[in-house]
C-alpha cells in the first residue's frame, strides 16, 4: 500500500517474505488475516491493525526466528504501526519486529501472543545500529508469548498518554473513515 487514507475489512493477506508493503500513508485494517514469515508486515506507513490475526508460517523446524513488523520513519514524520487487539498466531518462532531504521515505531495493545514470540521481542536491523530513537512498546498484552521479562532493554515503557495517542483512531483518522463509500 503506497497511497494515503485505505481501508481494509476482513481482508487475508497470505505470503512469506514482504507479505504487506504498508509503505506510505495512513491505513486501517480491520478483522485482517496477515501471513507471513520473514518482515511480513514492512514499510514506513502510519497504520491501525484493530482485532487482526497476525499468523506466523515460519517453519518450526527453523532455527532462525522471523520477524512481524519491519518499520521505518523519517525524523520528521509520526508513523508507526498500531496493533491494537487481535492475536499473534502460528508455528515457528517470531520476533515482534525489527528496526528498518533509527526512527522505528512499533506499538502493540492488547494483543494475544502465542507462545512463538521469543523472550528478547525485538531485533536491531543489524547489530551495530543505534536503537535511541526506535520506539518499540507493548502495552496490556497477553498470552504465552507476551511476558515482557526477556525483552531487550531499549523496549520502551509508555505513559497512559502516549498510549492513547497511538491506539486513538485520530492517530490516523481526521474524518477520512467515516466518509468512505
Amino acid at each position: 500500500m503506497d497511497g494515503d487514507k485505505g481501508a481494509f475489512y476482513d481482508c487475508a493477506f497470505h505470503g512469506y517474505q514482504d507479505t504487506l508493503s504498508d509503505l506510505a500513508g495512513r491505513h486501517y485494517f480491520r478483522h485482517c488475516l496477515v501471513e507471513g514469515a520473514v518482515d511480513f508486515i514492512f514499510g514506513y506507513g502510519k497504520s491501525i491493525y484493530e482485532d487482526c490475526t497476525l499468523q506466523s508460517n515460519m517453519a518450526a523446524s527453523s532455527q532462525q526466528p522471523g520477524w512481524v513488523t519491519a518499520h521505518g520513519r523519517a525524523a520528521d514524520k509520526s508513523a508507526a504501526f498500531v496493533f491494537k487487539g487481535g492475536s499473534i498466531t502460528g508455528s515457528g518462532q517470531q520476533y515482534l519486529g525489527r528496526a528498518w531504521n533509527e526512527q522505528a515505531t512499533v506499538v502493540f495493545y492488547q494483543v494475544n501472543m502465542a507462545g512463538i514470540v521469543v523472550p528478547q521481542g525485538w531485533d536491531k536491523w543489524t547489530p551495530s545500529q543505534d536503537v535511541s530513537q526506535v520506539t518499540f512498546a507493548e502495552v496490556g498484552c497477553s498470552g504465552p508469548g507476551s511476558g515482557t521479562s526477556g525483552r531487550v532493554p531499549w523496549e520502551k515503557h509508555m505513559n497512559n498518554a502516549d498510549v492513547q495517542r497511538f491506539v486513538d483512531i485520530g492517530f490516523i483518522d481526521d474524518g477520512w473513515l467515516s466518509n468512505q463509500p
